[in-house]
């Protein structure tokens, strides 16, 4: 479950509150079934285009999805999650598409959470595009922070270099917090680093 080590955090901050959320990156739609059984929400929005490409050969998720297995993945999930509640929209698209961009209004969203592409052009424009749909005082959060370019990996646990020798989700935040201002806060650990990072 991607959204765990930060659970505890988001049930501190929105559990008594009636929340609009973003999942960027649902894949198989755990981390939105937790989210959607224990908070008040109001509409969830899930950006994912569930297509199968080998430009992420890093996550293993070009193995994941089998050819011929992306419908068949995304109307499980759908089905799973608007069974939870009556208000989970998808955009079956990738989450740099202009139209699902400018269909989501500004200052209308509690939690965004990004787990999408890794790479590092991905995690930087899902950044810079969707921070603006956060409401004051909401929480903009993303998965697996480790991932970076093995010049990076001070601790020298990642898995082999293959893979990482382009940046990551840790240089696109660290590079956002500074073009905008901002610091981050990381939640959970996994090979050493943190797990999530939050965007303060």
């Amino acid at each position: 479950m991607s959204i765990g080590p930060i659970l505890s955090y988001l049930t501190k901050n929105l559990l008594n509150k009636k929340i609009n959320v973003i999942e960027i990156g649902a894949r198989y739609g755990d981390s939105s079934e937790i989210l959607i059984k224990n908070f008040n929400i109001d509409t969830y929005i899930i950006i994912d285009p569930y297509k199968s490409y080998d430009e992420y050969k890093v996550d293993g998720f070009n193995e994941t999805i089998k050819l011929d297995q992306d419908d068949k993945i995304f109307n499980d999930v759908k089905s799973k999650l608007q069974k939870l509640h009556n208000n989970v929209i998808f955009y079956r698209n990738y989450s740099n598409n202009k139209d699902t961009i400018h269909s989501i209004e500004d200052n209308s969203i509690d939690l965004i959470f990004i787990d999408g592409n890794h790479a590092y052009k991905y995690v930087l424009g899902d950044l810079v595009n969707y921070y603006p749909k956060l409401k004051e005082g909401g929480i903009m959060c993303g998965d697996d922070f480790f991932m970076r370019k093995h010049s990076n990996d001070t601790l020298n646990t990642l898995p082999g270099k293959e893979g990482y020798d382009e940046p990551m989700v840790y240089e696109a935040v660290l590079d956002f917090c500074k073009e905008y201002n901002k610091t981050y806060t990381e939640f959970g650990i996994h090979r050493g680093y943190g797990k999530i990072f939050m965007i303060n």
